[in-house]
């Protein structure tokens, strides 16, 4: 499901598609797996609240500790997001950038 709503949003803009992320995001599938928590957090903060501050959001899910895989996946994750055009296309880059310069 969850790449699914990628493919949409990069084709079709988060406009088209954000009634699908408040969908998945609230799904019982993806709040219960504590170990994508931060993830998904960070997405819903990135697509779903412009009012967030993408370094905000970027230091608090690089502080929780996350494994490299999902570091790597929400980075493949973000250059994806990046392709979609729109606002959050943006702040994506700009997310994927923190991620990418953080030592």
């Amino acid at each position: 499901m969850f790449e699914r709503v990628v493919l949409d949003t990069v084709a079709s803009g988060l406009g088209a598609c954000a009634e699908q992320w408040n969908q998945l995001l609230a799904s019982p599938m993806i709040t219960a797996d504590a170990g994508l928590i931060g993830f998904f957090d960070l997405l819903k903060l990135l697509i779903l609240e412009p009012e967030a501050g993408v370094a905000e959001a970027t230091e608090v899910f690089l502080a929780g500790g996350q494994e490299p895989q999902v570091v790597r996946d929400m980075l493949d994750c973000l250059a994806e997001l990046s392709a979609a055009g729109d606002e959050p296309a943006g702040r994506a880059r700009l997310c994927r950038q923190l991620i990418a310069e953080r030592p």
